[in-house]
């Protein structure tokens, strides 16, 4: 699990059980949007000779996925630009650039 249930809970200030499927949604969209932004993949797969491979994911992409919850969790049709802004930075360091 790229951010546990209870680093979440203690990050949306809510009580455990609350909302989570709607919590392991925006887990996932935030996963695929740190990985689109940082062009690496951060959630578990299999490799070419099938092996499990499971990436150690930096805690600055974590708090990013955190901050991507928290926005479409608080605010769940209003504007995100400032989270999307912070989330661009937290995955900056990361970018992967091919040439």
């Amino acid at each position: 699990m790229l951010i546990t249930q209870s680093e979440l809970q203690e990050w949306l200030r809510i009580d455990a059980g609350t909302d989570p499927n709607a919590i392991q949604m925006l887990v996932d969209s935030g996963a695929d949007i740190v990985e689109h932004l940082t062009s690496r993949r951060i959630r578990p797969y299999t490799d070419g000779d099938g092996k499990l491979v499971t990436p150690i994911v930096p805690t600055a992409l974590k708090h990013a996925i955190a901050v991507h919850v928290a926005a479409h969790f608080d605010d769940r049709a209003g504007d995100t630009t400032a989270a999307m802004m912070t989330i661009s930075r937290l995955c900056a360091p990361f970018r992967v650039f091919s040439l």
